[in-house]
């Protein structure tokens, strides 16, 4: 009966959207209307600032959010760690002041401090803050970026959250997208390697494993942000802190390596638009491999 009550309440919201939308387009034009124009340019993570949405747009979006965080609850693992941790996260979000309806986080990993930070912002602010942070319950590999299958390597650059996993073989897990189009340039043309996850349980081979307890609540405050229509969930992995004293560390270590050296210095001037701005970076992949950042904290 509660899943039929929610049901209709969806269905009033779509017929009510439906009729304004109607009315909408039969109201007289202005002569000279203001267009939403979006670069064609392949750029991630771009600002997430939406435009206006019409009334179609908001029909999509509130099914979209119904239907993705409904679906995810009937997962008995997800449904359970609903429950186990629902007072802990309203509290999270009720100290930072964020309104869950309209959450935004960023993923920002660091593999030397094995630490994993949740920012968050909404639609109340333009800048992010630290939410919550995690530390890695195993690491892999070495500082570097990975750039073949099998090298145990934990990937180094900008990404996204490109799948939710409620039956994980690690209880639950987000997917990333790697190898990103940096990755296809300078890895492995054939066996880049694939399946990196953050996930729970403490084991690894290139993937971010926090546990099952931290999993999730990370999970659930993914499947938070997707729900409240966040169309990518960025995720920043880095050898270290990338500031002038953990830069000049990391050249010094890797004196004998000015690949890496010269991919660090790449990234770093992603890691402080973030640090300077708190705003996420927009990233234009070039076909060399090298990434170009939007500058400025406007």
């Amino acid at each position: 009966m509660k899943s039929q009550r929610i049901t209709f309440l969806v269905l009033l919201v779509v017929s009510a959207l439906l009729i304004l939308e109607y009315y909408r387009k039969q109201s007289p034009s202005p002569s000279n209307p203001e267009k939403n124009q979006e670069s064609p340019s392949p750029v991630a993570p771009a600002s997430d600032t939406s435009p206006p949405q019409s009334a179609a747009d908001s029909i999509a979006a509130v099914y979209s959010s119904y239907s993705f965080k409904d679906e995810q609850m009937k997962f008995e693992r997800v449904k359970s760690a609903s429950i186990k941790n629902q007072d802990k996260l309203a509290q999270l979000y009720q100290e930072a002041q964020l309104d869950q309806t309209s959450l935004r986080i960023y993923l920002r990993a660091f593999k030397k401090e094995e630490a994993l930070e949740v920012w968050a912002r909404d639609s109340k602010r333009d800048t992010f803050a630290l939410l919550t942070q995690y530390k890695f319950c195993k690491n892999s590999g070495t500082l570097g970026p990975k750039r073949q299958e099998g090298d145990s390597q934990i990937p180094e650059g900008f990404y996204r959250v490109n799948s939710f996993n409620p039956q994980s073989n690690y209880h639950l897990s987000l997917g990333l997208n790697y190898p990103n189009r940096s990755d296809k340039v300078l890895s492995d043309s054939l066996k880049p390697g694939s399946d990196i996850f953050i996930h729970g349980n403490c084991v690894t081979v290139g993937c971010i494993p926090i546990t099952d307890e931290k999993i999730e609540e990370l999970y659930l405050i993914a499947v938070d942000a997707k729900a409240a229509d966040q169309k990518r969930i960025p995720v920043s992995i880095f050898p270290s802190h990338l500031d002038s004293e953990g830069l000049a560390q990391l050249k010094q270590d890797f004196a004998q390596n000015p690949e890496f050296v010269s991919f660090w210095e790449n990234l770093q001037d992603g890691y402080l638009f973030f640090e300077d701005c708190h705003k996420l970076p927009r990233v234009t992949f070039l076909s060399t491999g090298r990434l170009e950042f939007r500058s400025g904290c406007e």
